[in-house]
């Protein structure tokens, strides 16, 4: 599989388990759509920020990471993603907080002028050949995942359905943190 120099460097050859149970998930992702398990190790993967500089989820371990993959024409990502900066504002001062948005099948600039338009000031990077989005799943969208300090995926939803969905990332957030 070839990567866009655009936004992915390289793959990593270290991997992740996934061993946390996918509970609590406001929409169950079926076995057609999700691509990793609890019984799968979680991939690892380096790609670019909006600034050119290499972001490995490696760098997170220790850390709480609730990684998001939306696109810019995408109904339910634009109702859900003012909710995420929401909670970006609350942590991103936390040293045990990270947070990574990715724009699946955009490019660099699709997604600067996207977070410049919308004023979001999280951490965003592009996959443009959706090359990261399909280590994790193959179909769906928005899509959410809160990686506990470990690296496990402790939590997973897909889709956007409102506030009860923002209640459970909440939850789930906070339970992880408070590990």
């Amino acid at each position: 599989m070839t990567l866009s120099a655009i936004g992915m460097v390289a793959w990593l050859a270290a991997f992740v388990p996934a061993t946390a149970a996918l509970a609590d998930s406001p929409a169950n992702d079926t076995a057609a759509s999700l691509q990793v398990s609890t019984e799968a190790e979680k991939p690892a993967f380096l790609l670019d920020n909006l600034h050119g500089e290499p972001s490995a989820l490696q760098a997170f371990k220790g850390n709480v990471v609730l990684e998001h993959f939306f696109a810019t024409w995408c109904g339910p990502c634009l109702q859900e993603l003012p909710h995420l900066h929401e909670l970006w504002n609350e942590h991103k001062d936390r040293t045990d907080f990270a947070l990574i948005v990715i724009g699946r099948e955009e490019t660099n600039e699709e997604v600067k002028a996207f977070k410049k338009k919308r004023g979001y000031s999280f951490p965003m990077a592009a996959d443009p050949e959706g090359a990261v989005y399909s280590l994790f799943a193959k179909e769906y969208i928005p899509r959410t995942y809160i990686l506990s300090r470990e690296g496990n995926i402790g939590w997973s939803a897909t889709g956007f359905h409102g506030e009860e969905d923002i209640a459970a990332i909440k939850n789930a957030l906070r339970r992880e943190l408070s590990k």
